[in-house]
C-alpha cells in the first residue's frame, strides 16, 4: 500500500505505511529506502538521508548500495 500511495503521490499516506512497515520489521531494507523516500519528497532531508543510511546497513546488495548513494546525493 506504501508504493501505491507513492505512485500516486500520496508521499505522507505512503510515509505513515512504510513507517509502520518498519516498527514491525526494523530489518526491512527495502521500506527503510522507501521511508527516506518519501522523506525526501515531503522535503524532511535528514530524515530522508538517515532512512538512506539506516537501509545501506540493511542491505550489502552493491547494486542496493549504488542506488542509494545516487539518491543520497540527489538530496545533498
Amino acid at each position: 500500500l506504501g508504493y501505491l500511495s507513492i505512485q500516486s503521490g500520496q508521499y505522507q499516506k505512503a510515509l505513515d505505511r512504510f513507517e509502520k512497515l518498519v516498527q514491525v520489521n526494523p530489518k526491512h531494507a527495502a521500506g527503510t529506502f522507501y521511508l527516506g523516500f518519501c522523506y525526501s519528497q515531503i522535503g524532511n532531508k535528514d530524515k530522508a538521508k538517515e532512512c538512506y543510511e539506516r537501509a545501506k546497513k540493511l542491505d550489502l546488495d552493491p547494486e542496493f548500495q549504488e542506488i542509494i548513494d545516487s539518491y543520497i546525493k540527489e538530496i545533498n
